[in-house]
Parts: C-alpha cells; structure tokens; sequence
C-alpha cells in the first residue's frame, strides 16, 4: 500500500508543476477580487451611515415640525348648535322658562366671540399646514420663517378660547340632600340582584355618557343622567335638562316633568335547606313579609311520604314556603314610561325616598321677563319693542333662581 501512496503524491506534484502558471493567475485575481469587495463593503458602510445619518437627522426635523405644530394647534372648542334635531313636545306648564330664557342669551352672546374663535383657528390650520407641502425640511423652514405671527396669532386665539371656557350657565340653589337622595335611587338599581326590564330598549337608561352641551353648565353635584328616545334627561335638584342624541340642548323641564310610581308585590316561594330557588323577580335580597311552617322530608320518598329505603344515600331535607316582596317601579318621562321590577327591598325604599324629594314644583319661581321679551322676538319689530328690550338687557345681570351667565 505504501508504493501506492508515493505513487499518487508523485501525480500531484506533477500535476502542480504543470498548472503553476494558471494558479499563479487564479492567485492574482483572487487577490484582486478580494481588493475589489473591500472597497465595495467599505463603499457600502459608508453610504449606509451617510443614510443613517439622513434618517435622524430627517426625524429631528419631522419631531421639531411635530413640536411646533403641536404647540400652535387651536384648541377645539364644542360645537354649540341654535337648533336640535329631534323635537320634544312639552306642556307649557312643566317647561322651566327662566333655564330656557338664560341658554339662548348665553348662545346669543357667545356666538361672536365662537366665530372669530374659529376664523382665526382656520388661519392657524392654514398656516400649520404649510402650504400642503410633505417635506420635513421645507415644513420646518415654512414654520421657522413665520413664527413670530403664529405667536401673535395663538396668543389672540388662546385669549377667546379662555373667554368662552370661563364663560358658563352656573346652576343656582342646588340641594345637596335631594340629589343624594336621586343619585341614590339610580345606584342601587346596580345591587339589587333581580332586575328585570319590561323593554330591554331601556335596560341602561341610566349612563354615565355626559351629552356635549352639559359643557356649558357649570354645577356642583354631577346629574343623574338617564337615556330614554333619543333624548339625554339630566337630573339635577330643582331642573331636569334636556338634550337630543347629538348632545344639543333642547329644553329645561321641572322636576314634576318625571314621576316615579313604585308598587309592590308579592309571590310565594319555596325554600329548601336555606337554598333560595330561581326566580324571575324574587332574590336573597327580597323582603319576606311572611315566613313558612319549616317542614323536613328527604330527598327519596315514597308514595306516602316516608323515608325511601331502596338508597343508600338519601339525605334529610328541611324546605318552607315563604311570602316574599318585589317592587315594580315605573319611571315616567313626559309621554314615556321605563318599568322594571326590583328584588332588593333597598332599592324600591330608595325610589321611594327620591320621589317625596323630587316631587316638588320648581318652574313657577322665576322671573316673568324672559317670557315678555321672547314675545317680543315673536312680533312684528317696533321701537317700542327695541327699546324695552334694550332697558331690560342693560341691567339684565344674567341671573334667576335657578342659573345665571359667569364669566362675562
């Protein structure tokens, strides 16, 4: 085997002898070669960095645009509208006219200071803009040049916006135990462990979503807000304000405008071990007004009522047949009526409570002014007309016993 070894090398080398000119060759060019992807690479790394650089340099630039543009965006405002649209009919005896009265003059008012408001927000957004141009750099150049008239022009903007968000309808004699007492009626809705709807349109007439135009009040206890055909109902102590599904205003009602009936019934109900059954309206947290004999059996038995001797497991079991009491509770909204019916005892006490407190009528204490001059808007105009209008709104202070205009 050695002699075959030998033998193989000896071709090798031979063949090496040969080729030597060609590897010589293939050495240069593979030297060449990796010359070549050396510059290529570097060549490479060094346009990726340049790149890199172009990249964070371009997100200061957009950053500082961002900055800049955040800091001179007007503020939005809430869109306050004359009219609504859906339409509530009202008897005239359960609208409250002085609310009503004081929400159109504040409209009135404020309606100049909003349109200049949003005249010179447009020209800010125009100029925010940039004249529809994408670039970060021309962007920035555009905003740097015209900064000092962005700085005029937002501090005139945030001035009127200050003006209009100081400027509210503040609620008046407002009665700490009366809304406790409704807040307290609605919350317990949520303990009592059977409430059934008879329309499960109305299952969460009570919400917690605030209608856009509340904005414009200004008050120290939160309303109780129910939800009921398209319209927002705000409970406060002495006024229930009105608004359609957009959240505009759409009128002020007295208190009597909503009734609360509560009436109660009773169903018998079998107990077993303690274990209170199923039940449609009946819970744990009913009332029973009158208890059962207790009786025991067992869970086997035979036809007569003894003991089933064929189990083995066959426990004894005490059950009595108990009177429990629910309450079916109508809440009333104008032509509208929510009914329900409550299981907790707590919960129709404290319907009960609110609708002695909230049965009282407010809308006949406010100042008959409001209506004469709303006649006044109604007829033909004369200088007569104008000139009580004008005598009244000169010493017009923007206040009732229910609300007045702040921040004039």
């Amino acid at each position: 085997m050695g002699w075959v070894i030998v033998a193989i090398l000896a071709i090798i080398i031979g063949l090496l002898e040969d080729l030597a000119p060609l590897l010589a060759v293939l050495a240069i060019v593979l030297v060449i070669y990796g010359i070549y992807i050396s510059i290529k690479n570097s060549i490479n790394r060094k346009r990726q960095q340049e790149e890199e650089e172009e990249r964070q340099r371009l997100n200061k630039v957009e950053n500082e645009v961002a900055r800049l543009v955040a800091k001179f965006t007007p503020k939005k405002l809430t869109q306050l509208k004359e009219g609504t649209t859906y339409t509530l009919s009202v008897s005239s005896d359960l609208l409250n006219k002085a609310v009503i009265s004081q929400v159109k003059k504040y409209k009135k008012d404020i309606a100049n200071s909003t349109s200049e408001y949003r005249t010179i927000s447009s020209e800010i957004n125009n100029l925010l803009a940039c004249n529809g141009s994408k670039d970060p750099d021309y962007k920035l150049d555009y905003l740097t040049k015209i900064n000092s008239k962005l700085l005029q022009m937002k501090e005139v903007c945030d001035k009127l916006y200050l003006r209009i968000a100081n400027y509210q309808i503040r609620l008046l004699n407002e009665d700490t135990d009366v809304m406790a007492s409704i807040r307290g009626a609605y919350r317990s809705l949520s303990s009592s462990k059977k409430c059934v709807f008879e329309n499960e349109e109305y299952k969460d007439f009570v919400t917690t979503d605030a209608p856009a135009e509340l904005t414009i009040f200004k008050y120290k206890f939160a309303p109780v807000i129910l939800f009921v055909n398209h319209f927002y109902y705000c409970l406060f102590s002495n006024v229930v304000l009105v608004f359609d599904r957009y959240g505009v205003f759409t009128t002020a009602l007295d208190p009597t405008a909503i009734k609360i009936l509560v009436k109660y019934n009773t169903d018998s109900v079998t107990v077993w071990n303690d274990r209170f059954p199923g039940h449609k309206h009946i819970d744990s947290d009913s009332k029973c007004v009158e208890q059962g004999t207790i009786r025991t059996t067992y869970l086997h038995t035979c036809r007569d009522g003894t003991i089933d001797l064929r189990y083995s497991h066959n426990p004894r079991m005490t059950y009595m047949t108990n009177t429990y009491q629910y309450a079916t509770i109508t809440i009333q909204i104008l032509a509208v009526s929510v009914t329900f019916t409550a299981s907790s005892e707590i919960t129709a006490t404290a319907f009960e409570q609110a609708k002695r407190k909230y049965a009282k009528r407010f809308n006949q204490m406010h100042d008959p002014i409001p209506d004469l001059l709303s006649l006044l808007e109604c007829v033909e105009s004369s200088d007569h007309a104008k000139n009580i209008q004008r005598t009244y709104a000169s010493g017009n202070k923007g206040s009732n016993y229910f609300c007045e205009i702040v921040g004039q």
